[in-house]
């Protein structure tokens, strides 16, 4: 049984809208290329069902009601826009445009469910009415966000990795290294601070393992460190003991990754 909790105001949020201005500021501004490789191809795909989910979801920031996951026609979309399972753990320059292309998708579906609802608060997002829509979103959609913050997580460090190997694309780069740690530090929040089931935090803090594994290179030692802080914090905190375990075991990643 999940019960509801007050969510720290703004964490969330901020690690949305800066992700959210990241990509559409870091970002190839290129319409993605016809697919290719596999990463390509499985961003085409990730394309189209975000395009068919917005058609299924229309009206929902003002009806405050979104398509579930458990509706057979919707949970296939969203299984293909959130396939983490495909984001390669060590992509290249040329998927650049594709990676981009799919994060993007990942953060429209996403936001579909985290603003469900505000229109009734006047859109905009910096008020109360539309900061308490957005925290029972977080728990009437729980089951959608989690999957949403760990495709966000791995999408976002599969597009750095990939605008870093880009000789081209260095400027970018340069800008997109902080959200990085921000976007890390928003899911380390909401494991401790959003009142949810423990598999739910369990598996949010399974998804920051993984981050760490494939991308916790791309970060500075000052940042791997905020990142270890940050996560050893949370697990002093935590109520659920695996959590607490996972979350450690996220900065020993870290760390190990640092000496290695």
């Amino acid at each position: 049984m999940l019960t509801k909790r007050r969510h720290p105001k703004g964490q969330r949020g901020l690690a949305l809208r800066a992700i959210s201005v990241g990509a559409l500021l870091f970002g190839s501004a290129c319409a993605p290329p016809p697919p290719q490789s596999p990463v390509q191809q499985a961003s085409a795909a990730a394309v189209t069902a975000a395009a068919q989910f917005a058609t299924l979801a229309q009206g929902s920031a003002t009806s405050g009601v979104a398509p579930r996951a458990t509706n057979p026609t919707v949970g296939p979309l969203l299984d293909t826009v959130w396939n983490t399972t495909s984001l390669p753990s060590a992509p290249n320059a040329a998927d650049e445009r594709a990676l981009f292309a799919w994060l993007t998708a990942i953060n429209q579906v996403g936001k579909t469910y985290l603003y469900a609802g505000t229109a009734q608060a006047g859109g905009d997002l910096t008020t109360p009415a539309a900061e308490a829509q957005v925290e029972r979103n977080m728990f009437t959609y729980a089951p959608e966000l989690g999957r949403f913050y760990d495709a966000m997580l791995l999408g976002t460090g599969a597009d750095a990795a990939a605008t870093r190997a880009s000789p081209q694309m260095q400027p970018q780069w340069a800008q997109m290294q902080p959200y990085l740690v921000i976007i890390a530090q928003g899911n380390i929040a909401d494991i401790v601070a959003v009142n949810e089931a423990n598999d739910w935090r369990e598996a949010r803090a399974r998804t920051l393992i993984v981050y760490a594994q494939r991308f916790g290179a791309l970060m500075t030692t000052a940042q791997q460190q905020t990142l270890e802080q940050s996560a050893q914090s949370a697990a002093q905190s935590a109520t659920d003991p695996q959590a607490a375990a996972l979350l450690n075991q996220f900065a020993a990643t870290l760390q190990a990754g640092a000496h290695a």
